[in-house]
């Protein structure tokens, strides 16, 4: 089994020390709420107390939540732009604002603590963390011990072309077009298949949106995330895409289930399965996932 990456706090638990205690320490250290642990809101009556009145709501809090088992490990990749990565040693990014949210919601304390794309799943098998993400997309499996919530946010495939162009929806309206696409992806794969197709590669993604915002292609195959970022940090201009989506996949939060003794009479976690899955829904109603959309990948389009 793989070794869970270091709180991001920059707090290593000790050995010795209850994890009770070293959520505790953490949120002391930080005057409060943390990156990788997250609480819900605290009452009016308690914002209006000094620290220390608030700190020790903040740490009933805490006790209260483990005691109930709602304080969540969640494991996130940390490499998947811009839904999580990096930044000032801090992991930041779409998937960690929906996750606090989430959690706010839900009120759920969380520890976030990352892990390689990979190791995501075994983490959960092995009872090491309660929930993942990072781009996983559901396979639903019985045996597998994880079930999946629903999709948070759906990718693919993008045609993308010129503002100045006619918007582009299905493979076949790009045969006989010059067509950029970056190599070992997706993209690329789909591209061979075009009949009539002269291919444009490229190593770089933004260097393959470069060639149509320059005409040098009529059009590019790229992935959904890495096109909206793109767009969103203005590295690339007068560029549009379809909404249709090829070989679309939704991404969606892995949670634990729960072991009964033996694997086969494994189950899901319903209620926090439920309870996720109401509060995605809720921040789908009231806003609060287009927030988080639109603070990371740009305003919705097509």
């Amino acid at each position: 089994a793989s070794k869970a990456a270091p709180n991001l706090l920059g707090k290593k638990k000790e050995k010795s020390v209850r994890r009770s205690q070293f959520l505790r320490s953490v949120i002391q250290s930080y005057g409060g709420l943390g990156m990788a642990v997250t609480l819900p809101a605290l009452t009016a009556a308690c914002q209006r107390q000094g620290n220390e009145s608030r700190q020790a709501m903040e740490m009933a809090a805490v006790d209260a939540m483990l005691e109930r088992g709602q304080v969540w490990r969640v494991a996130i990749a940390p490499d998947i732009r811009p839904f999580s990565m990096i930044e000032n040693d801090r992991l930041v990014g779409f998937d960690v604002d929906l996750i606090q949210a989430i959690a706010r919601s839900c009120e759920a304390a969380i520890e976030i603590t990352t892990q390689p794309f990979s190791a995501l799943i075994p983490a959960l098998q092995a009872n090491q963390i309660d929930i993942a993400m990072g781009g996983i997309t559901p396979i639903e499996d019985p045996l597998s011990r994880v079930t999946f919530s629903e999709p948070y946010f759906r990718s693919g495939v993008a045609i993308v072309t010129h503002t100045d162009s006619t918007r582009l929806t299905t493979i076949d309206q790009l045969e006989d077009t010059d067509l950029a696409v970056t190599l070992d992806t997706a993209g690329a794969r789909i591209a061979i298949d075009i009949s009539g197709s002269k291919l444009l590669t490229y190593s770089q993604t933004l260097d393959t949106l470069k060639a149509v915002t320059s005409k040098e292609a009529d059009a590019a195959l790229v992935a959904l995330p890495i096109l909206l970022a793109a767009m969103k940090l203005g590295e690339i201009s007068d560029l549009q895409y379809s909404s249709e989506l090829i070989e679309p996949r939704d991404f969606s939060i892995a949670i634990r289930t729960e072991a009964s003794g033996k694997e086969s009479d494994s189950s899901p976690s319903t209620t926090r399965l439920d309870t996720i899955n109401g509060a995605i829904t809720s921040l789908k109603a009231d806003g609060k996932h287009d927030d988080i959309y639109s603070k990371w990948l740009g305003e919705k389009d097509g």
